[in-house]
């Protein structure tokens, strides 16, 4: 297993501010604890920096930029990277081992202790794999038809660049829960969501979400491609619009561990957003908006959130009590204005 995260200074004494020069705006994916530490992976200044969960204080900088062994170049979250490696510490933030991720069509990864989940695409079909880490290819879990791009390149006979562009691609979506024991896979195309079990990679069961076709907007369509055309100008570029807005524009798992999924609406607000636990059954939002957009991690019964000093323009990790989360986020405001500065 990999790990991570943040910042420091003591202030309260059932919540503490974490904050640090290194610390951007911090993320779900930037963000890991266990029982003595906190690790944040800085992606930008590609750092991983290890705190003490206890008091806060900056215990020492894990691993920063680099391509050898401990290292890494543009990390992406704090268990994947980019380049396709894995790199693995102990939960005391020493050096493991880096894992390379190869295979001839991959087009995405998902890494457990267990296993390594591999989407690879060939031909008209994309497939997810379960491999052990040491191996190039694995075994056949699921298999479905590859969804289109969102855009398609060509050239024409007079040698311009022509571009089909989709403004509302189907996506892959996959995920973790939050114990890492189950994979959550959403089919491109369908509402079909697969729950797998990591460790043994059967299918446990496939979940419909309860999401419903909308129409393909063509106006919404326009607007989107003149924005391409602003951007792009020396490329040729047609609209490839669908009959139908995918079904699932965003999947995550929420910090209280319940699955989240977001879907186009036909009302004023461009999406809807429902929440289901692993059986499928609808699930009510435990936080509210303003509240759960706050929250980075979970972890036994305290709550990190993000939080920003205006008068210092630095950003931090709070940590409170889950029982005094939705006070702790009304006492502690973030100051959008002043984020505009």
């Amino acid at each position: 297993m990999i790990f991570f995260l943040v910042l420091a200074h003591v202030f309260l004494p059932d919540s503490f501010f974490l904050k640090h020069e290194l610390l951007e705006a911090p993320s779900r994916k930037d963000l890991a604890i266990t029982e003595s530490s906190i690790f944040y992976l800085n992606r930008s200044e590609h750092k991983l920096i290890q705190f003490n969960a206890d008091n806060g204080q900056l215990i020492r900088v894990v691993a920063e930029r680099g391509q050898g062994p401990g290292s890494f170049y543009h990390p992406e979250e704090i268990r994947i990277f980019t380049d396709h490696f894995v790199v693995i510490f102990s939960l005391q933030g020493e050096f493991q081992k880096r894992i390379r991720i190869n295979g001839t069509g991959m087009i995405s990864f998902v890494y457990t202790p267990n296993a390594i989940f591999t989407v690879v695409e060939e031909n008209d079909s994309q497939r997810l794999e379960k491999r052990p880490p040491d191996q190039n290819s694995g075994t056949v879990i699921l298999k479905w038809p590859k969804p289109d791009k969102e855009a398609e390149y060509s050239f024409s006979t007079g040698g311009q660049v022509e571009v089909r562009v989709n403004p509302a691609p189907e996506k892959l979506f996959a995920c973790l829960s939050q114990d890492n024991t189950l994979l959550l896979l959403r089919e491109p195309g369908t509402s079909t969501i697969h729950v797998v079990e990591t460790h043994s990679g059967h299918v446990l069961r496939s979940i419909p979400a309860p999401v419903k076709p909308m129409p393909f907007d063509k106006v919404w369509g326009q607007a989107q491609i003149s924005s391409y055309r602003k951007r792009i100008k020396n490329m040729r570029i047609t609209p490839a619009f669908p009959d139908k807005f995918p079904l699932i524009t965003q999947m995550w798992v929420t910090p209280d561990n319940k699955l989240g999924l977001r879907s186009w609406s036909p009302k004023n607000r461009p999406y809807r957003e429902y929440f289901l636990n692993y059986e499928g059954h609808a699930e009510q939002k435990r936080w509210p908006d303003e509240v759960q957009g706050r929250i980075l991690k979970i972890k036994g019964k305290w709550a990190f959130v993000s939080l920003f000093d205006s008068d210092e323009d630095v950003w931090g990790v709070g940590r409170c009590s889950i029982k005094e989360l939705s006070d702790f986020i009304t006492a502690n405001p973030i100051n959008l204005q002043a984020l505009d500065r």
